[in-house]
């Protein structure tokens, strides 16, 4: 329990470093000093910056994962769960901006690739969630020309795109707002 604590507390401190500084700048020692360990604490768990930071965006994709998916398969009506995946996933990019800095930072190749592979499995996994819902409860007006599968990439991209916004500072927007613009629009079309 203490060593996962440890690692936290390294993680995040990393993500904070990272985000603040850039890649290149960042040390041990101010991931250890940020993270109020010695470095020797960080070696026991790390043997270099690119582990830390390769675990840092494996965990905040994680998160990501189970801030959403599990959600959409909940027994709540649609009108719910709409909102509360719009709100889980703008809600999420507003409080991870340090975690989608690191997923667009200059990464190795190698490890950009998984990060791109990962976040894909994501987005797959939240259009597979939302197509079995849409499929298993559909909307109370049935629309004849959108599929589930459809409407389910629609949903998903326009949750992505807003949380790419916030994470730009394109939006003035609360979260609320956005998760709420996004759910009538959703709504609107799905019983159109």
């Amino acid at each position: 329990m203490v060593t996962e604590f440890r690692r936290t507390q390294i993680l995040q401190a990393a993500r904070e470093s990272f985000a603040k500084h850039g890649l290149g700048p960042v040390t041990m020692s101010q991931i250890a000093k940020r993270a109020r360990v010695a470095k020797g604490t960080i070696y026991l768990h790390y043997h270099s910056k690119e582990a830390i930071l390769r675990d840092a965006v494996r965990d905040g994709i994680k998160d990501l994962r189970a801030a959403t998916v599990p959600l959409i398969s909940e027994a709540a009506p649609l009108e719910q769960t709409v909102p509360r995946f719009f709100e889980a996933m703008v809600g999420f990019f507003e409080a991870s901006r340090d975690f989608f800095y690191l997923c667009h930072a200059d990464l190795e190749p190698k490890l950009r690739d998984e990060v791109r592979q990962e976040m894909r499995a994501v987005y797959s996994a939240q259009i597979d969630a939302w197509q079995a819902r849409l499929t298993a409860t559909p909307p109370a007006k049935k629309t004849a020309r959108l599929s589930p599968n459809a409407a389910a990439r629609m949903i998903v991209s326009l949750a992505f795109g807003l949380g790419s916004q916030r994470v730009r500072g394109w939006t003035d927007q609360t979260t609320t707002d956005d998760a709420a613009a996004a759910t009538a629009l959703v709504l609107k079309g799905l019983e159109s």
